[in-house]
């Protein structure tokens, strides 16, 4: 018995989180992070894939809107740090929902045309 393509692929994990359009964050995303500091070199916005390091979800830098690379991994934050939230409220209300600026814009694993010079292989 074969297995499909998508099948093969491990599913992606929910963080639990949702970005600014309330769209549902997943393992593998890439989202779009508004620039503060430095936008001066990177432009007005960087992409990152959302991974899980330790047990932590984690936004690891991929590219800028200016186009500027880095080494895969080179940048890492935490992923809650791109929200704002009364942590009170995050812990213990299910209904409560941080705000944020950030935007999931594709995944990782579909859409490298995003970040990559390179063309989407299969």
């Amino acid at each position: 018995m074969s297995e499909t393509k998508n099948q093969s692929k491990r599913k992606q994990e929910s963080t639990m989180l949702q970005d600014k359009m309330n769209k549902e964050i997943f393992e593998g995303d890439i989202v779009k992070i508004p620039c503060e500091d430095y936008a001066d070199f990177h432009g007005s916005f960087t992409l990152h894939e959302v991974i899980q390091v330790n047990g932590q979800w984690v936004t690891s830098y991929l590219a800028s809107e200016a186009g500027r690379k880095l080494p895969r991994g080179y940048v890492r934050g935490f992923l809650l740090d791109n929200f704002e939230y009364d942590p009170k409220l995050f812990f213990w209300s299910e209904d409560y929902k941080p705000r944020t600026e950030i935007e999931v814009v594709g995944n990782a694993h579909q859409d490298k045309h995003l970040y990559s010079d390179k063309p989407d292989q299969d």
